[in-house]
């Protein structure tokens, strides 16, 4: 530079140094799934002031939409601007098809839509599965779309048990047109009786597993007990109850007479009114002690042997006499008898009891003689009434129970 002053000059000179621009560049992921978070890093400055107001080289964003990030980065004085935009990727609408009830151990089957690929809380890969649970369970499905966004979706599948499997009970053959029902008491659902076949026939207790059953002479029914749980389907046995109309014959002994109430042989020497005799009896037999109290007789041809007990109470004696009606042997009854007979079958007597104390049998030694009452066996034996008799029907294996003049 020259300067000239009153005709004088002189030169100076000096330098002008220029700086350059920072050289910019931001780095980061240009797209996210809501709820994410991207790091952006900016170079080549010594200073940065970023959009978002930090003053970082780096900087964590979570957008709750596509937004542009600009950052101004001062080096020597100079400035210069860089910018990224991060994208936000939509999420998937993942859904789920299927029911939210089911029979434990049933198939169900399951549809996951709204993605691309899917997995599911048991492990499976596929938009479908099917299960089979035996209680309540919840199915979780992970849905990602081709952007690599996922989301969870989840259904409850409310599991009801199967109900108890029924059970009617056996098959019945009757005399009286009444009966008591058998059948099972369901410990899961509900039980209800119901008449398949047969006409004129009445449940008293439709809902009752023990309900009483009155039917028809000479007809047989088929009745059904159904235990549901819904919606498990239902679960049913048949029972055959068949009301017979034939009574038994009874043929008694030359030296005996049908007594019609209630309905026994009765001997027409010192057995009482309500005592019997079954088997082949013999002739004029007198049995001392003489049997009273309505008492019973049971005659055991093997060994031509009598049993003879007395209703009224347990603590009559029972006592056995040989064929000339003497005592050979005498034993505790322990045992309310109203009725006694000899059950060919098993070779021994046997007798049933006052109200619903059931049916004993007589327990013998190798000479015949009674030694006693057996277990008592209630279960399974229905007589008609308190004071019912019974006798045995050896041909159809079955008692037959006198009361009132009525077999």
């Amino acid at each position: 530079m020259t300067v000239t002053n009153n005709g004088c000059t002189a030169t100076g000179s000096g330098t002008v140094t220029v700086n350059p621009l920072p050289t910019v560049t931001v780095s980061g992921t240009n797209a996210i799934c809501p709820g994410q978070s991207t790091t952006l890093t900016a170079t080549g400055g010594g200073t940065y002031a970023w959009s978002t107001g930090a003053t970082s080289a780096s900087i964590s964003v979570s957008p709750s939409a596509t937004t542009t990030y600009t950052v101004t980065v001062t080096l020597n004085g100079c400035t210069a601007t860089g910018s990224r935009t991060v994208t936000l990727n939509p999420t998937p609408t993942v859904g789920i098809s299927g029911p939210i009830s089911s029979c434990a151990g049933s198939p169900v089957t399951y549809t996951a839509s709204g993605a691309s690929t899917y997995v599911w809380s048991t492990g499976a890969t596929t938009a479908s599965i099917t299960v089979s649970p035996v209680s309540t369970t919840t199915y979780t499905v992970t849905g990602t779309n081709t952007q690599g966004c996922s989301v969870n979706a989840s259904i409850v599948l409310n599991v009801t048990p199967t109900p108890t499997i029924a059970n009617a009970g056996l098959d019945q053959l009757i005399c009286n047109p009444s009966t008591i029902l058998t059948a099972n008491t369901p410990s899961v659902g509900t039980g209800q009786w119901s008449i398949v076949s047969g006409a004129g026939g009445t449940i008293a207790t439709p809902g009752s597993p023990s309900s009483a059953f009155t039917g028809a002479a000479a007809t047989v029914y088929t009745l059904r007990w159904t235990i549901t749980n819904p919606p498990c389907p239902a679960s049913f046995d048949d029972v055959v109850i068949t009301v017979d109309n034939v009574l038994p014959t009874i043929t008694c002994p030359s030296n005996q007479t049908l007594n019609t109430s209630p309905g026994q042989c009765c001997s027409v020497l010192n057995f009482g009114s309500s005592s019997m005799v079954t088997g082949t009896a013999v002739q004029d037999l007198s049995l001392s002690p003489a049997a009273c109290n309505a008492g019973g007789v049971a005659y055991n041809p093997g060994q031509g042997l009598y049993y003879q007990v007395q209703a009224g109470s347990s603590s009559y004696t029972l006592y056995t006499h040989n064929t000339s009606g003497a005592v050979v042997s005498s034993t505790a009854g322990n045992f309310d008898f109203r009725g006694l007979w000899w059950n060919s079958n098993v070779s021994a007597p046997e007798g049933n009891g006052f109200n619903t104390s059931g049916y004993r049998r007589i327990n013998l030694n190798v000479s015949g003689h009674a030694l006693g009452t057996g277990t008592n066996s209630p279960v399974g034996l229905f007589q008609p009434v308190d004071q019912s008799v019974g006798d045995y029907d050896a041909a159809n294996n079955e008692v037959v129970f006198y009361s009132a003049g009525t077999i």
